[in-house]
């Protein structure tokens, strides 16, 4: 798996699981 791509997968995940506690509603 190319590296860049996992470490955009990682940060994407990343975001949506502080999302998930309303954390980040600044792209609501």
């Amino acid at each position: 798996l190319n590296l860049a791509l996992w470490c955009c997968f990682c940060l994407l995940s990343y975001v949506q699981y502080w999302r998930s506690f309303g954390l980040f509603n600044w792209k609501s």
